[in-house]
């Protein structure tokens, strides 16, 4: 008589302490998603009501978890401060709590909080533990410290560039993934129009550099008269003020009437799709820029500033142009550039468009992932 195999099926529980869905999000409801297809996986995802509606609504197990708003608003430079160390403990212990009842094989973190209350509590039970890491932190004494710490604590690390690899000292540990999307179909075509449309998209925050796209707009206008200019995105972690001053630039530089501010969207494809070209201005380095690839998926070229992992994405005068940080005229001279060259900036779209079903796929993106968490189970 043939024995029976036995079926092992992993349990794999994700955390994510943000409240909105941001590209972080979206990358990993896009990895969850796709690891529920994947005979021998069960996803279940522990965190903020608001991502738990959407996974839901996919078919996933969802776990509400709940961070104390102060701690929320703490920014990725300083994501803990001395004041949350009576707090952080009974975060922890409310980890540990859920670890208890749902028995994981592995604990996959994708945010800074996350990492913090999901590595620790995890350690302390031997769970294997998966950190996707996201961000470039500022050099300090605190973000030294916590960077050895979430290497002493993952079993594993995922980082989106090469650029953010290089936030950790030791190799060993350290798996490079790209951020992947869906290839649509059919490339996505501007409407043949008179009026361009240049913008940005994304969160409005400072380290964005999004005064420097308003000030290149006033020169852009001179030229360019028939162009309109659109930041797409609401300042999801709450920099009103600095939302307040772009409003208020744009104002000083006669730019009413010209520049319109959309506020949050919860698609920006839509909106990148009816784009001639985007502008991505960071003044810090860039983790990864999941907008760059969105507008190459559309066939857009892109002008970006040059840090961070964005040279990893744009090759510069073939899919986008390169320009430096800080630097409002080289993004005008780009643009202009692009909007008067109607042929070069249809044929920068078309190879942006093949550089990302070649590269950043999320069919990549998910099977890489798939490995990671296979070699951690061990």
């Amino acid at each position: 008589m043939k024995s029976r195999k036995t079926f092992q099926c992993y349990k794999i529980l994700f955390f994510d302490h943000s409240t909105q869905i941001g590209g972080a999000e979206k990358s990993l409801i896009d990895i969850i998603c796709g690891i529920q297809h994947i005979e021998g996986f069960e996803p279940i995802f522990v965190g903020a009501n608001s991502i738990c509606a959407e996974l839901k609504f996919r078919g996933i197990k969802c776990i509400s978890f709940r961070i104390p708003a102060h701690i929320l608003r703490r920014t990725r430079e300083h994501p803990f401060r001395l004041s949350d160390i009576y707090e952080l403990p009974i975060l922890i212990f409310q980890f540990l709590r859920i670890l208890r009842q749902e028995r994981p094989h592995l604990v996959y973190t994708n945010t800074q909080k996350a990492h913090f209350i999901g590595l620790i509590a995890a350690r302390l039970v031997n769970i294997p533990r998966v950190c996707h890491f996201r961000d470039i932190l500022p050099r300090n004494t605190f973000t030294k410290l916590w960077l050895k710490i979430i290497y002493k604590f993952s079993t594993r690390i995922i980082t989106i560039s090469k650029a953010v690899a290089r936030e950790f000292r030791g190799e060993r540990k350290i798996k490079i993934v790209y951020n992947g999307i869906k290839i649509q179909k059919r490339e996505v075509r501007s409407q043949k129009s008179k009026v361009k449309r240049v913008g940005y998209v994304g969160q409005i925050a400072r380290w964005k550099g999004i005064e420097y796209f308003i000030e290149a707009m006033s020169i852009i206008n001179k030229k360019f008269e028939q162009t309109n200019f659109l930041i797409i995105g609401g300042p999801i972690f709450g920099d009103f003020d600095y939302l307040n001053e772009l409003k208020a630039f744009s104002h000083s530089l006669n730019l009413d009437g010209k520049v319109t501010f959309t506020g949050w969207v919860s698609s920006a494809l839509p909106y990148i799709a009816q784009l001639d070209i985007l502008i991505h201005p960071p003044v810090q380095a860039e983790p990864f820029g999941r907008v760059l690839i969105e507008a190459g998926a559309l066939g857009k070229p892109v002008v970006a500033t040059k840090c961070g992992a964005i040279p990893e994405i744009i090759k510069d005068g073939a899919t986008g142009i390169l320009v430096p940080r800080r630097d409002s005229n080289s993004i005008a001279d780009a643009v202009s550039d692009l909007l008067a060259d109607e042929e070069k900036k249809n044929l920068m779209g078309k190879r942006a468009r093949k550089r990302v079903a070649t590269h950043f796929r999320v069919e990549n993106m998910i099977q890489e992932v798939t490995e990671i968490i296979k070699e951690s189970i061990g």
